[in-house]
């Protein structure tokens, strides 16, 4: 079952960072032709957007297995089959057309097939893909605790994560590679999420109403104004949605794009990269090749999303549950 609401906000955040993509992160790289008269320079907050709705859908998730390969296997069914597809498409339109700092050998691009490159520094084939190794160390944090059956008092192991979060934002003492296990950057984020979710099942409570506040109060300790200004907001949103007031974002246009937000956000940079670059190479305008960017990827989002995506989810559930007694 999906959420119609969640899937409007999965489309207008992919869709914030495409457009950061195309706008101001490729004048930053590569630059446009001609000045752009706009831009989205926050559109990369879309990022963040996206933890916090990953944090709601894995508890949603976890309420429908009961054992813990279930959960696994629906998480690997979701995440690696479009992924593989996006690193071979964009692998072989980067050799092909070529794209400064962004060609990848072949060592480099066999890692990223495994999702974990960013653990030991190796680049991506995608700039996009690092988000990938957040989500993917949530998901081994959630078997785990799946698996010892401890989610009973999640809510205070949240909030012990969040207090360490506020403390080495403060101090800054933990090492990198724990900071990255510990997803301290980000467990605000997905631990929000959560939070909402439990809400939204149960209602709230001194304990979660404590950790909401946590979580808001982490990410101001991070620093960025508008960042904080940004995901509170966002917090706003989710408080629209768990008490229903979000529906009428449910329309359809912004659910089809949530349906293939996950390819989206995928394939967009690179390619859509080298597209911008083809067309005002030609001397069309900026906003023309944007466009035309924007139209490409979501076509092979679309293709990817009905082509690969979704049939090899049910197809790998599908043999799951045939082999499994």
């Amino acid at each position: 079952m999906r959420i119609k609401e969640l899937d409007a906000l999965r489309g207008l955040a992919a869709l914030a960072v495409v457009f950061y993509h195309y706008t101001t992160q490729y004048d930053k790289l590569f630059g446009h032709t001609v000045g752009l008269n706009w831009q989205l320079p926050y559109g990369s907050f879309g990022v963040q957007l996206f933890f916090m709705i990953s944090g709601f859908v894995i508890f949603l998730t976890l309420d429908r297995i009961t054992k813990p390969m279930d959960f696994v296997v629906s998480r690997a069914s979701r995440l690696y089959p479009p992924y593989w597809s996006a690193i071979i498409m964009t692998t072989a339109i980067v050799w092909t057309f070529g794209l400064h700092g962004e060609e990848r050998n072949l060592f480099t691009t066999l890692t990223n097939f495994t999702m974990i490159q960013g653990v030991f520094e190796i680049p991506d084939v995608d700039g996009v893909y690092w988000t990938l190794l957040y989500e993917l160390i949530f998901y081994c944090i959630i078997f785990t605790f799946f698996k010892w059956g401890n989610f009973k008092k999640i809510h205070w192991l949240i909030i012990i994560g969040l207090l360490i979060n506020i403390l080495n934002s403060t101090v800054d003492w933990i090492p990198w590679k724990i900071q990255l296990f510990l997803l301290l950057q980000y467990n605000h984020l997905f631990s929000a999420g959560i939070i909402f979710y439990l809400i939204k099942k149960e209602e709230i409570n001194k304990q979660y109403a404590l950790s909401l506040l946590l979580c808001l109060i982490a990410h101001w300790m991070q620093g960025e104004l508008i960042s904080s200004i940004l995901v509170t907001l966002f917090f706003v949103v989710f408080t629209l949605f768990v008490y229903g007031k979000l529906s009428f974002i449910a329309i359809k246009p912004l659910t089809w794009l949530g349906s293939i937000s996950y390819s989206l956000y995928l394939l967009h940079q690179n390619i859509g990269y080298i597209i911008i670059r083809e067309i005002e190479a030609k001397g069309f305008s900026p906003n023309i090749a944007i466009f035309s960017a924007l139209v490409a990827s979501l076509l092979l989002a679309h293709i990817i999303m009905k082509t690969i995506e979704r049939p090899c989810q049910i197809w790998i559930k599908n043999r799951y549950k045939a082999s499994t007694p």
